[in-house]
């Protein structure tokens, strides 16, 4: 049987001491505790644009460092409890099916993932904590995979369990260096 809380280690993290009203500014913040998959995908939509802004890219540097998060991925397992609302998407959308999957026991109690059953790097979400660019900007908190997890613990207003990295903007695009996440894990492309 599989349990979340069985081996892996549990530690908060605090994304920023941030108050209500600033999580009120946030796109996330409609959905937060709605309960209702309703509230995400009116009209029974099949798909919706995820409640979240998209991550900053810049066209001369990667997204972030990818040897940190290969490293994360083939590393032991330790989720942290993190807000929902503060995070910025890696993927465009989610779907209904997707998010309901989440909403329910199948993933809670026995780790039945709605996509990619049984591959390590969908286990868990991932989250990559992004250093700002320029001194005094701000981190932004991105989900490489986990999109539907993160979405359902929006509309339970509640924290989300995931694999959690701190680390820079990526290497110039084009460098050679080691292999991409991507190619590592190309099922996640583009998440």
């Amino acid at each position: 049987m599989f349990s979340m809380d069985s081996s892996n280690s549990r530690r908060m993290v605090s994304m920023d001491s941030r108050s209500q009203s600033f999580y009120e500014g946030l796109k996330a913040h409609r959905f937060y505790g709605r309960g209702d998959l309703e509230a995400m995908f009116p009209d029974e939509a099949p798909t919706r644009p995820v409640p979240w802004e998209q991550a900053g890219r810049r066209k001369d540097v990667e997204d972030y460092d990818k040897v940190r998060v290969s490293a994360l991925i083939k590393g032991p397992v330790e989720l942290h409890d993190l807000d929902p609302r503060d995070l910025h998407a890696y993927q465009p959308a989610v779907t209904r099916a997707g998010v309901r999957h989440y909403l329910g026991s199948d993933y809670t109690l026995h780790g039945i993932t709605h996509a990619d059953q049984g591959k390590s790097y969908n286990q868990y979400p991932v989250v990559y904590r992004r250093d700002p660019l320029q001194p005094g900007g701000e981190h932004q908190n991105i989900i490489l995979s986990g999109h539907h997890r993160a979405a359902a613990a929006l509309l339970q207003g509640r924290q989300f369990r995931a694999r959690y990295v701190e680390g820079p903007w990526g290497p110039p695009r084009g460098q050679d260096g080691p292999p991409s996440f991507e190619r590592t894990h190309p099922r996640l492309k583009g998440l």
